[in-house]
């Protein structure tokens, strides 16, 4: 696997070359400048098997091309998006394919079909999270979103309104927002829908991405795996909610710190970002009425 800065390196390459220096970052012009295209006239679930040329069996097309949201196809240089993807998703995606046919060393594979597992950006696949990388750094132009974001206040609506700047999506504007802050924060990932469980409906936490300082405060912290489904009662009848009632509890060992909580609701998560109250504790056994860490 190559480190984040040679991949980093070849994105500042692309935008260097092409004189970008602002967002949002041109996709469609990245698309040309790495001498690929997008295919205009079918989508990839519309895509006949003829048109992907790396796939003759009928079934095993139809299989990789259900759950795939894009793909580079080397043979003839271009790239297949699904139909329906929110724009950040897309261009996101988009960029993710531009990785892979613009990375020098990615020269192997005569396509790269992505489905949600490889655009994960904690994949574990080689040339899937080097793309990732390419992608993001791409998107949100290296440090410039962090420059932004400095100049902004700590809450949810900056990360939205960079999301809106950076033609990115509200998800990955905020894992960046939290993950390269300097202010103590986490972001939680939890399914929208909750599980009905013994003690009750719950939602399980898929994914936490905490800042620097927040890890650094933070050592011992319990990951919560479920959450209770009263906590989002502000998300029921609308998508963002910058007040809880509630509050999240965060069990380090040795104390319970309160989180203020702010959220955003989107078809498949609902994302809580979380900010430490230092200074106010909480009864220990409160802290276990409301978090579930097994």
């Amino acid at each position: 696997m190559r480190s984040p800065a040679q991949v980093i390196k070849q994105a500042h390459r692309l935008l260097a070359e092409m004189d970008v220096n602002g967002p949002p970052t041109p996709v469609v012009a990245c698309v040309a400048h790495a001498k690929l295209s997008i295919e205009g006239r079918f989508s990839l679930g519309q895509l006949p098997p003829g048109e992907y040329r790396a796939l003759i069996d009928d079934e095993v097309f139809h299989l990789a091309i259900e759950h795939t949201s894009g793909l580079l196809d080397r043979t003839n240089s271009r790239i297949y998006l699904k139909a329906g993807m929110v724009p950040g998703r897309r261009n996101f995606v988009t960029l993710h394919e531009v990785g892979h046919g613009w990375l020098p060393w990615q020269r192997l594979h005569p396509t790269h079909p992505d489905g949600e597992q490889n655009l994960d950006p904690d994949t574990r696949a080689r040339e899937e999270w080097e793309a990732n990388v390419f992608a993001a750094e791409t998107l949100f132009q290296l440090d410039w979103f962090e420059r932004e974001a400095r100049d902004l206040p700590f809450e949810l609506q900056s990360a939205m309104a960079l999301a809106n700047r950076f033609e990115a999506s509200v998800h990955a504007s905020l894992r960046r927002f939290v993950e390269r802050h300097d202010q103590r924060a986490v972001l939680l990932v939890v399914e929208r829908y909750p599980v009905v469980r013994p003690a009750g409906a719950r939602h399980r936490v898929v994914a936490v991405h905490w800042s620097g300082p927040f890890r650094q405060r933070y050592r011992q912290w319990k990951k919560p795996r479920w959450l209770p489904t009263a906590l989002f009662a502000p998300l029921r009848t609308k998508n963002v909610a910058v007040h809880f009632e509630g509050e999240l509890p965060l069990d380090t060992g040795n104390e319970v710190v309160s989180m203020a909580l702010q959220g955003f609701r989107n078809e498949h998560h609902i994302l809580l970002l979380g900010r430490p109250r230092d200074g106010q504790r909480l009864p220990r056994r409160m802290a276990r009425s409301i978090m579930h860490t097994r």
